[in-house]
């Protein structure tokens, strides 16, 4: 491992799941309760990364490029360019620089990464912060139910490897069966399991 150290790392936090296996709702309770118990936080998402640094060499707005369709449609040939330049240079381009822009934040205590979907992805994070400081979520939830929240089976998709990468991987911190509705199970799920996870001091 090649640790830095001099200071304290943030804990990483990486949400993983299938689509429509709420994903964004655990982040969101996440979030809210990591507030709550002041406990200092920073949100991410590989994703968004690439848009981020897309709008940042293009003079773009970044929030606009999130939210509003007509303005993303209008960049997206040169951002698809954009991205597929980055990642012919190194497919780990935009997980390095989530982890740049992260690692040495002090006054952050917990950085959610919203996206997890690559072994290659964690293998990355394993490298470089030491594993006390990692916590890994697995979402799963039954297709009747993911079904109801509106997914719809789409082969294409569903068989890409951003989907399914993950499905033989059991080294998890934590994994939530995301199958009842309402916000009650998922907050006590996080209260109960995760939050204590968040509390322990940040490793040297």
């Amino acid at each position: 491992k090649h640790t830095v150290i001099g200071y304290n790392m943030p804990k990483y936090l990486f949400i993983s799941g299938k689509r429509f296996s709420g994903k964004d709702k655990v982040a969101d309770e996440l979030l809210t309760l990591l507030d709550s118990a002041n406990i200092s936080n920073k949100a991410v998402a590989f994703a968004e990364e690439c848009k981020r640094l897309f709008a940042e060499a293009e003079g773009l707005d970044f929030q606009r490029l999130l939210q509003d369709r007509a303005y993303k449609e209008s960049h997206r040939p040169k951002m698809q360019v954009f991205y597929a330049d980055k990642v012919a240079e190194d497919e780990l381009y935009f997980v390095n620089t989530v982890y740049q822009s992260t690692s040495t934040l002090q006054d952050v205590a917990v950085v959610v990464v919203r996206d997890l979907r690559h072994k290659r992805e964690i293998n990355f994070f394993r490298e470089r912060v030491p594993d006390s400081d990692l916590i890994f979520l697995r979402l799963t939830t039954p297709d009747e139910k993911r079904t109801a929240r509106g997914w719809q089976h789409d082969p294409k998709v569903d068989t890409d490897r951003t989907e399914t990468d993950l499905d033989d991987y059991t080294n998890w911190t934590l994994t939530f069966d995301n199958y009842e509705s309402g916000d009650e199970p998922v907050q006590k799920w996080l209260q109960q399991h995760v939050l204590p996870n968040c509390q322990e001091t940040p490793k040297h």
